[in-house]
């Protein structure tokens, strides 16, 4: 399984992986990211199919994995390089599972709380993970960044405001206001 991310030279594919590590230090030459990318895509990609079972979030861990890549290598003192990556990869393919459960875990505890305004979904149940999403991206587009980031990320206001350069009370606005319009779009298609 050949991939084309990087650009690729030719010349690397005799060197040890160990041999690549020790040349990208030196050099920063992302052809070799390339070449390890090439040599362990397909396994990365099988062990998050194992965990992650959707194709689409095995395609971005496995992406988000050799783009760490280029800063990891420089950051750790890898000895064992496959044995490292197979543990980078389990820790995302959990933390993605993790971010799923707490999207659902969100809705759950999120889409009761506000009864007084009039909106009831009448099963919980039959919302999938992936329609939640799809709604959390039809809102606008600071709602959006800061119901993630609040809800999914679990990122406080603060770090929020930092992230996205808006103020602590445009955040708590854009949460508010999220979380009330999601549960408006979410109650049309299930209520």
């Amino acid at each position: 399984m050949r991939f084309n991310f990087f650009k690729q030279k030719s010349n690397l594919t005799d060197f040890t992986v160990e041999d690549l590590i020790i040349k990208y230090k030196s050099t920063n030459d992302t052809a070799i990211i390339g070449e390890i990318y090439n040599r362990y895509a397909g396994i990365v990609f099988g062990v998050c199919a194992k965990y992650l079972k959707i194709e689409e979030e095995c395609k971005d861990v496995t992406s988000k994995i050799f783009q760490d890549l280029i800063l990891d290598l420089k950051k750790y003192e890898i000895k064992y390089f496959s044995g490292w990556l197979h543990k980078v990869t389990i820790n995302e393919c959990l933390k993605t599972l993790k971010k799923s459960e707490r999207t659902i875990s969100f809705i759950e505890e999120n889409l009761y709380d506000i009864q007084d305004d009039g909106i009831e979904i009448d099963s919980i149940d039959k919302i999938s993970n992936e329609e939640i999403n799809q709604c959390i991206e039809k809102l606008n587009k600071d709602q959006s960044i800061c119901i993630k980031l609040f809800y999914i990320e679990e990122k406080s206001y603060k770090e929020i405001s930092d992230l996205t350069q808006l103020t602590l009370l445009q955040v708590k606005s854009c949460i508010q206001n999220g979380k009330r319009n999601l549960k408006i779009m979410l109650q049309k298609h299930h209520g």
